[in-house]
């Protein structure tokens, strides 16, 4: 297998899909262990010293850093390393990535499943070290929909270690044209370039917020605060405002309780990681259930705070007892 090859890289991801079935892999045969709040030892080993996706795959990566989700499932073999991982999107939707070990190397094949289609997505190459630590992670995007295709793309994230501390060396995504003798490179992006890029940490932010909340007040006046408080942040063209609030559908395990109001100001650092400015608010009694609302704005915060207050989830909130305000900056 030539790394730098694409067509090398195209193929060798046709030849697995072409001979594997995830509805017959040998995952099944593994001891199983799910992410829970409270995980299993061995998965707590892999999890809390991942951080690119060089010990629990991309794809498990992605599903534990996003919201809303959990309850991840580790096809576990004898030595420690997962054979595979399993999340349920409802609906009779399933996504697997499974992984096959080889010299050097091992792949991470995705796989979505609602009901009876099939759809063979997205191919992962994971280069190692002697040690068995992962060097680069070659990304094939578009599975099996891409052999015919004119173009294809291809992520190449190479990592480097200073100790127990892994370091991004570079994320650069390469476009390809397919040729009569192959796939000819005809341009790049630099995923980790982060330009005119603002870096702000937030926590003059959250000093300032912490000591603007104050015991007593109403649930509408905590959330103007807030989006007055950020207000005076520096303007940044990569900011994400987002509102999670009520019954999430999702189990998440990772989540306290249903009965609270969650606003979230990001802003990328320098890498490829984020600050997050995080407020949230508990209430007492709990009530069952509670209408659930999940919104996000890159720029107009005005709208997103309009859209809140009109929202299901704020209204049921609104009477109840304000039990606690906890505001914290979080690096992710």
């Amino acid at each position: 297998m030539d790394f730098n090859n694409a067509s090398d890289l195209v193929n060798g991801m046709k030849e697995y899909f072409d001979t594997h079935d995830v509805r017959k892999s040998d995952i099944f045969t593994y001891d199983t262990a799910v992410l829970t709040k409270d995980p299993d030892p061995r998965l707590k080993a892999l999890v809390d010293k991942d951080k690119y996706g060089e010990y629990i795959g991309c794809c498990a990566r992605s599903w534990i850093s996003s919201d809303g989700v959990g309850g991840v499932t580790f096809y576990l073999r004898p030595d420690g390393r997962p054979a595979g991982v399993w999340k349920s999107v409802g609906m009779m939707g399933d996504i697997y990535e499974i992984f096959d070990y080889r010299e050097g190397y091992y792949t991470g094949a995705m796989y979505s499943i609602i009901g009876s289609m099939e759809s063979k997505a997205n191919f992962v190459y994971y280069v190692t070290d002697e040690g068995g630590r992962v060097t680069e992670m070659i990304t094939v995007y578009g599975g099996m929909t891409i052999i015919n295709s004119k173009k294809i793309n291809i992520t190449r994230i190479k990592l480097e270690y200073d100790g127990d501390k892994t370091v991004l060396k570079s994320d650069i995504t390469y476009v390809y044209q397919k040729t009569s003798e192959g796939y000819e490179l005809i341009g790049q992006e630099d995923n980790n370039d982060i330009g005119d890029r603002v870096i702000d940490d937030q926590s003059g932010l959250c000093e300032e917020l912490r000591s603007r909340i104050k015991d007593g007040m109403t649930l509408e006046e905590i959330v103007k605060t807030f989006f007055e408080v950020i207000k005076n942040a520096p303007e940044n063209p990569e900011e994400d405002v987002e509102y999670v609030a009520g019954s999430n559908p999702y189990f998440n395990p990772f989540r306290e309780d249903n009965c609270t109001l969650k606003l979230v100001r990001s802003t990328p650092t320098e890498g490829d990681e984020y600050y997050q400015l995080d407020m949230t608010v508990k209430f007492e009694p709990e009530p069952d259930d509670i209408p659930f609302d999940h919104k996000i704005k890159g720029k107009s915060n005005d709208s997103l705070l309009r859209s809140i207050l009109r929202s299901g989830s704020y209204k049921t909130l609104k009477p109840l007892q304000i039990k606690a305000v906890d505001i914290e900056v979080y690096e992710t």
